[in-house]
């Protein structure tokens, strides 16, 4: 189980994790800041494995990408948008 552990914790797979992230939900590569951003961020506890997507959701780069893809503005606050009421479904 340490071994498990050992690996699931390493920088690699941390950065694999963010580079996985950033191309699922961002349609990118990272660049290297943003990848060091989060892998600072998982490496200090301030985010996890589980915030990261949330994170990367709420970001104005993907919330800019869905206005570009939908053709209209999404605002996370407007209870009668069905975009931003699928975005905040994910993020919560």
């Amino acid at each position: 189980m340490s071994a498990v552990l050992n690996l699931l914790n390493s920088q690699e797979a941390r950065s694999f994790y963010i580079r996985a992230a950033y191309k699922i939900i961002l349609h990118r590569e990272p660049d290297s800041s943003g990848a060091g951003y989060f892998l600072n961020r998982i490496n200090s506890g301030v985010s996890t494995y589980k915030s990261l997507p949330v994170e990367l959701l709420s970001s104005v780069e993907f919330l800019t990408y869905v206005e570009n893809v939908t053709g209209g503005t999404v605002n996370l606050n407007d209870p009668n948008s069905s975009t931003a009421n699928i975005i905040r479904s994910i993020i919560q």
